[in-house]
């Protein structure tokens, strides 16, 4: 199977308006978890790399969780919200008493041309981009939390998971190098990963 068939190009999701035109992440996002069969208004979200919040825009969980090292200002406003590293948070949401259905993490990386992450150079100083996956990773271990959805430049997959869903977004930039698949600077990965033991 080609990288085309998991090819999602942000205009194709704009176009079917509503919350889509304006959160076509976010639309991508649920059509992957429905994709799944989950049951989206009825799940416990963790979001380790909050940031924004922008991921929620289109759709919203049952309980949506957040975590970051610093509060931003928000798109989507997180039912609960703690200022901690990916790596441990996981004691936070323990002393809740609630076990997430999914953690999500986004971990600092930056390309060229895309200005929108700025912010995550703050985590530079904590940690990079392999030390915040694998806090998520660790957060999803310690609840024992089955599935991680991962956003992140290339494709990854950590020991001791397993892609259930992928999918290859294509943003919308100035840069006109939208058509080209294997070399295109706007392209991003989503993958849905089951964590095992």
């Amino acid at each position: 199977m080609g990288l085309e068939s998991f090819l999602v190009d942000q205009r194709d999701i704009q176009k079917r308006g509503g919350k889509c035109v304006k959160h076509p992440v976010s639309c991508l996002i649920y059509d992957m978890l429905k994709e799944l069969g989950m049951n989206l208004e009825q799940l416990i979200v963790l979001d380790v790399t909050y940031g924004e919040g922008r991921f929620y825009g289109a759709w919203r969980p049952r309980l949506l969780l957040g975590s970051d090292i610093r509060v931003h200002r928000w798109v989507v406003e997180p039912d609960w919200f703690t200022r901690c590293p990916s790596w441990s948070v996981w004691t936070r949401v323990q002393k809740l008493g609630i076990v997430p259905d999914i953690v999500v993490v986004d971990p600092p990386w930056t390309n060229y041309n895309h200005r929108g992450r700025k912010h995550y150079y703050e985590y530079m100083a904590l940690g990079d981009d392999s030390t915040v996956l694998e806090g998520g990773l660790i957060t999803a271990r310690k609840l024992g939390v089955k599935y991680l959805l991962v956003h992140y430049k290339d494709r990854i997959v950590p020991s001791g998971t397993r892609v259930l869903n992928e999918k290859y977004f294509i943003y919308v930039s100035r840069y006109l190098k939208n058509n080209e698949i294997d070399t295109n600077p706007n392209k991003t990965w989503f993958g849905i990963l089951e964590v095992m033991g």
